[in-house]
């Protein structure tokens, strides 16, 4: 990679050190991960259910790293099966907890934002390439009102079709003037 980072060629050693040290903190976390899972295989075998739970297998996943597919095959070669129903339903109850702690709760938004977003469409992103531009309102969105205006004073939610700014989670913008 060398050719295309050349500051890498420079620091081999630190490089060298950096991915020893991450695949150490892996090769931990995927032991620690086993060990659960071992525990949770000698509770199911104990309790005589045959099925590692989802919640076990979410856990395991979330907080360790552990794809589905290695709890389940380590679980077969066990005898067991895993609840890949309960797994599904606890990863939604997570993405329901992110979609709650989305700063952008704090506007009002939390409860509209998926039909916000399905109104207004993407946005495309040119800040990559460009630190101005121009672009169409998609949607207005006010906070308090839910409505589809905004007044100078108001708080709330703009769409661009393009635009050069990386979207904030949780900013509140003004209008000043329309």
């Amino acid at each position: 990679m060398g050719e295309f980072y050349p500051e890498i060629t420079h620091s081999v050693a630190n490089v060298k050190n950096v991915i020893e040290a991450e695949e150490k903190r892996f090769l931990e976390t995927i032991e620690n991960g086993m060990d659960r899972l071992e525990q949770i295989v000698k509770s199911v075998k104990k309790g005589g259910s045959g099925i590692v739970t989802g919640s076990d297998a979410f856990v395991l996943y979330d907080t360790f790293g552990f794809p589905l597919e290695m709890t389940t095959e380590m679980a077969i070669e066990q005898g067991l099966t895993v609840d890949t129903e309960g797994f599904t339903s606890e990863m939604e109850k997570q993405r329901t907890r992110g979609k709650q702690s989305w700063k952008g709760a704090d506007l009002g938004f939390e409860s509209v934002f998926d039909e916000i977003i399905s109104t207004a469409g993407n946005t495309e992103f040119l800040g990559y390439d460009k630190e101005s531009a121009g672009g169409n309102i998609l949607l207005l969105y006010r906070e308090t009102t839910k409505s589809t205006s905004l007044s100078e004073g108001d708080r709330g939610l703009m769409v661009l079709d393009s635009t050069p700014f990386y979207g904030e989670s949780g900013a509140r913008w003004e209008i000043l003037a329309l």
